[in-house]
């Protein structure tokens, strides 16, 4: 069998959203919860906020009310994307970027 490359160049403005969409057959997001969760990402990178701080990324994404964010967050709870961790939520580990990637490896083996 032959291995193939495929090399995506990102930028740091786009990396969050660009590797969450990498990822996202894992998760089935939709594109509006991709873009909200790369916010709540960047906004919060170790944990997922609290509701002080969804005022302020309702207003950064131009959402209609906070209603609405609370609703894409229980899909993203839903979804496996935001879990329940020692009391408070948090990123799915794969979601977690705690340090500085250069890149991304993927390995799909058939079987």
């Amino acid at each position: 069998m032959s291995k193939r490359v495929l090399q995506l160049k990102l930028n740091q403005a786009t990396f969050v959203h660009q590797y969450i969409s990498v990822v996202n057959g894992i998760f089935k997001l939709t594109e509006k919860e991709r873009w909200i969760l790369s916010e709540m990402i960047s906004l919060h990178p170790e944990q997922a906020f609290s509701s002080t701080s969804r005022k302020a990324l309702v207003k950064n994404l131009e959402l209609a009310n906070v209603k609405l964010l609370n609703n894409i967050v229980k899909s993203l709870k839903d979804k496996g994307a935001i879990v329940k961790s020692q009391g408070h939520y948090t990123y799915h580990p794969l979601l977690l970027l705690n340090e500085p990637i250069d890149s991304l490896e993927f390995q799909l083996d058939y079987v």
